[in-house]
């Protein structure tokens, strides 16, 4: 990727990433994982993908600084656009009896649909960032600890661990 343009490198970046965020969420036991840790922390799932792909061994593992640095780039984006489609989506679950089941279902699938592309667009928000500016190996621990807090969520965060590991 040294070769690549900025533009180019950050495109790669992106794509690599967002395709292993995919396969991450994929293997089996990630999502119901992703979302039990999402619920008890309020983690932010996307950058909690990205510390992991990090701990790769073709990676650089992501210490605080860097952690820090991405949150406050995509906080306003999470917290304006993310979070609104996610707590709406949530809501229509529990519409009532004043829509039907099936006008909420297409509703909430595109609300869905909406949701993840704002979290593909804070990807490639990060994937810029990572691209451009490169990291020198950072404590992934004290990384961790700025996205969640590992004691909570102990058992979940292991399996995306070793999911991140093997894909």
């Amino acid at each position: 990727m040294d070769d690549l343009l900025p533009g180019e490198q950050a495109r790669a970046m992106d794509a690599a990433l967002w395709g292993f965020l995919l396969a991450v969420y994929a293997r089996p036991g990630v999502q119901a994982a992703c979302l039990e840790v999402q619920d008890r922390t309020d983690a932010d799932i996307v950058l909690l993908l990205v510390w992991a792909w990090h701990l790769r061994p073709d990676r650089v593992p992501l210490g605080p600084e860097a952690i820090s640095a991405v949150q406050s780039l995509v906080f306003d984006w999470r917290q304006h656009t993310v979070l609104p489609l996610r707590r709406l989506r949530v809501d229509l679950r529990a519409a009532g009896p004043t829509m039907p089941d099936a006008a909420r279902t297409r509703l909430r699938e595109r609300i869905k649909a909406l949701e993840l592309g704002a979290e593909r667009t804070q990807t490639a928000m990060i994937a810029a960032w990572l691209a451009a500016h490169p990291q020198a190996p950072g404590d992934a621990d004290a990384g961790l600890v700025l996205i969640l807090d590992p004691a909570q969520v102990a058992q979940p965060l292991a399996l995306i661990r070793q999911a991140a590991l093997e894909v």
